[in-house]
């Protein structure tokens, strides 16, 4: 039986009760930009939204919004899937769907750690994999030049898993967490493509330059014992930023790297540069031994403190790029380096 997404009436009320404090631009930075590991959920959905440039931050527009995303997805649903509902694989080709099994399925455990997490009851978690898969089968035959990406499927449960639990604070059937999640999971995708399409430009040499006078200046001893180690540092911080840290995080601390990304989605690679020192930084101080594959692997993570760390060294770069040749440039200080870093 297909589902159907909630009503006009259901979306406004859920809206209504979970959307907090959420008013203008500044209330959804503030969000974001808040250091803490217990954030409400539904607004840090709502926030998402509007940070990822899918819903307008104007409240009048939040419901026409949500129910256009609906309505593509109904549309969707009952273009492939009206009689294969429950396999959705079955409407993609027999490749596609033997790889898009293998790796949803695989991850399946990385969604139930999640939902342990953020104490999600197995009950909303238990046809996770099936929905999961439902996304990616409307991937596949909506977006020309299909392209599956590993990482792919970790951003398909955090964008389906955000979007469950502002359901079910809301009171909505988990069909509204598939229909959004799966928009959700398109602007990660995006931002992944955008970073792939810059490795094929001269525009990741600069990015990578850049990166190298943080890295050298913030944390220089670091850098040092990387290249003894003869760790591909390049390598390793592009791998994070493809896969948006989602191999290296917990949930619970993934959301709150996410949060800040979200933030800074204007300037991303700008963030991104200062972000990956921040965890190189993190490294060091844990002792983690650069020379061994397990060590690096088994890096205990604080969050809190990176993101922490992260603000301190934007902000001293603020200081430090004032005597730099940057200043000559005539600009009129909008270079990003020059950029104040957003305080509300």
């Amino acid at each position: 039986m297909v589902e159907k997404f909630p009503t006009e009436q259901q979306v406004a009320d859920a809206l209504y009760e979970c959307s907090g404090d959420i008013f203008n631009m500044v209330d959804v930075l503030r969000f974001l930009n808040n250091n803490d590991l217990n954030k409400d959920n539904a607004i840090r959905f709502i926030c998402y939204l509007i940070g990822l440039k899918i819903m307008p931050v104007e409240r009048p527009n939040w419901i026409p919004t949500i129910l256009k995303i609906g309505n593509y997805y109904n549309s969707v649903i009952s273009r492939y899937f009206e009689d294969c509902f429950n396999e959705p694989l079955f409407a993609v080709k027999e490749e596609a769907a033997k790889n898009i099994e293998k790796v949803v399925h695989e991850k399946f455990e990385w969604c139930m750690g999640f939902g342990y997490q953020l104490k999600i009851e197995p009950f909303y978690i238990k046809d996770a994999e099936l929905r999961v898969k439902r996304m990616f089968a409307v991937y596949t035959l909506e977006v020309p030049n299909f392209e599956y990406l590993p990482e792919y499927s970790l951003f398909a449960y955090a964008s389906y898993l955000i979007s469950l639990l502002f359901a079910i604070k809301a009171g909505l059937h988990p069909y509204f967490a598939e229909a959004v999640g799966y928009r959700i999971f398109l602007a990660l995708v995006k931002i992944n493509k955008h970073n792939r399409q810059l490795l094929e430009m001269k525009y990741t040499e600069d990015h990578f330059n850049k990166f190298d006078d943080l890295f050298t200046y913030f944390a220089k001893d670091t850098k040092k014992k990387m290249e003894e180690a003869k760790i591909d540092y390049h390598r390793l911080i592009w791998h994070w930023e493809n896969t948006l840290y989602t191999d290296e995080h917990m949930p619970i601390n993934l959301l709150l790297i996410w949060d800040h990304m979200f933030f800074h989605v204007d300037e991303f690679q700008f963030f991104m540069r200062f972000l990956h020192v921040s965890h190189l930084r993190q490294m060091e101080k844990a002792g983690i031994n650069f020379a061994s594959k397990e060590s690096m692997e088994s890096m205990p993570w604080n969050a809190v403190e990176l993101m922490k760390d992260c603000d301190d060294i934007m902000e001293q770069d603020v200081g430090r790029v004032k005597f730099n040749y940057w200043t000559l440039c005539p600009c009129y200080n909008l270079c990003p380096s020059l950029r104040k870093f957003k305080r509300f």
